[in-house]
């Protein structure tokens, strides 16, 4: 479920994952002005051979689209989780 990010939201978080290089100068913004300041990157930076990269926006285009950014999330769910591990 979608929620609008303030810094309030922010406070409450550790770690808040951004699609593209947009999300995450905005969500750099928000944060800066949160009582507690969350680690901010990009998804994609969790896959070794995507870092830096952003998320592929499927919106409007064919479901093919969509099937190479679900790959994307994919590909980087591995070094997420062990980020997430480490961090336990």
């Amino acid at each position: 479920r979608a929620r609008l990010f303030t810094p309030a939201v922010a406070t409450t978080l550790d770690l808040v994952l951004a699609a593209d290089q947009a999300n995450l100068r905005n969500g750099r913004d928000i944060i800066r002005m949160a009582d507690r300041q969350p680690e901010i990157r990009l998804i994609r930076d969790f896959d070794p051979a995507a870092v830096g990269r952003d998320l592929d926006d499927p919106w409007g285009y064919l479901s093919a689209e969509y099937e190479r950014t679900a790959a994307e999330i994919a590909a980087a769910i591995p070094g997420l989780l062990a980020e997430l591990r480490d961090r336990v």
